[in-house]
């Protein structure tokens, strides 16, 4: 693929964007704190708003992190979120203490006025650790509640397939941990039949996988995945593989993209902690799905831009989260956010941020 000298787009400031997934960092880093930062983020690149999801277990994450984001969409109440589910112990021990359950955290999360679920159980170092299947009877209440109450799940599963290859990740990888080809994790395919299953019990599941679902090389898998689940949608979060893989075959994903134009939605994985201008990566973004010609993506490798229509560009940019999370997002019920507070106090590992959230509550008269 020979790169041309076509230039990036820019995108129409009239043009509604929503970033569907972003992480908050720690509560305090650099000059200021994640609500300020994501303000700036928001304004910065122009958003219509951005939906922060959270991962609330393993490494240094914890409780604090669901209550943070329960935080910010009190002081911004344009910002939506996902919650995560908590575990006490990894690996998971079983059965969960009482009233901590999947199901249990799940409805706790949305009586506070989340509007949705975060997961990454399924990512394989996360699985690892976790030493529990998501087809596990533990989690069965939990995806038939998500499902029966149509609460948005985004859900990462799996990694890309060459994340088992050592000698690629050896040369090319600027994450080394994330290697499996030590035969001490679930394989590519494995997992993948783990997430299969679910979906077969559970084919109503209003959920989006991110990073394409890692399928940038199997278009005919993932729109099989369309047709048998009405709810399904994926997330272009960037990844390394990715737009080179659909650059590939960029007639077939081209087609996919226009065929499935209410399953695909815009993602950055930005984190809080890092400089809020991404005006050049939503441009790159932009420039892919409008533009029909090769130019150099930010990862430095040549892409074949989609050239999709503008109806369809707008779904991906904003229309099709807001059609699924709600136009507006759910408003906090400072109440239960007090209950929820009181009862994940215990779990709250990481001190700083306790003292953060204590304080925040003595100073809004949430106690």
């Amino acid at each position: 693929m020979n790169t041309s000298n076509h230039q990036l787009l820019t995108l129409p400031p009239d043009l509604p964007v929503v970033d569907s997934h972003i992480h908050l960092a720690r509560w305090n880093a650099g000059q200021a704190d994640f609500i300020e930062q994501c303000r700036a983020y928001r304004r910065i690149n122009g958003l219509k708003t951005l939906n922060i999801v959270i991962i609330a277990f393993g490494y240094d994450q914890d409780a604090s992190r669901n209550v943070m984001a329960a935080i910010a969409k009190c002081e911004e109440p344009a910002f939506y979120a996902h919650a995560g589910l908590i575990y006490p112990t990894m690996p998971v021990k079983l059965p969960f203490p009482q009233g901590f359950d999947p199901l249990q955290q799940l409805k706790d999360a949305m009586e506070v006025g989340f509007d949705g679920i975060k997961m990454i159980e399924t990512k394989p170092d996360y699985r690892k650790a976790l030493s529990i299947s998501p087809t596990d009877a533990i989690y069965e209440p939990y995806f038939a509640y998500l499902e029966e109450q149509q609460i948005p799940l985004v859900w990462h599963a799996n990694d890309p397939a060459v994340f088992w290859d050592a000698d690629w990740m050896a040369k090319n990888s600027r994450h080394p941990e994330w290697c499996y080809a030590d035969g001490s994790y679930l394989g590519y395919e494995e997992i993948y039949a783990e997430v299969y299953e679910v979906l077969r019990r559970h084919p109503g599941l209003t959920v989006t996988f991110p990073h394409l679902f890692f399928m940038g090389q199997q278009p005919d898998r993932l729109e099989a995945l369309f047709e048998a689940c009405p709810n399904l949608s994926v997330d272009i979060t960037p990844g390394t593989e990715m737009f080179p893989e659909m650059s590939e075959n960029q007639p077939r994903w081209k087609d996919i993209f226009t065929r499935w134009a209410d399953r695909f939605q815009l993602g950055t994985d930005y984190f809080t902690n890092a400089d809020p201008d991404r005006r050049k990566r939503f441009s790159y973004l932009y420039t892919f799905l409008r533009s029909e010609e090769v130019f150099t993506f930010y990862t430095r490798v040549p892409v074949h831009g989609l050239g999709l229509e503008p109806a369809v560009v707008e779904k991906i940019l904003s229309g099709n989260f807001l059609r699924r999370a709600g136009a507006s997002p759910r408003p906090i019920d400072r109440d239960a956010l007090a209950s929820y507070i009181r009862k994940y106090e215990p779990m709250m590992t990481d001190q700083a941020h306790r003292e953060h959230i204590l304080r925040w509550c003595h100073e809004n008269g949430i106690g």
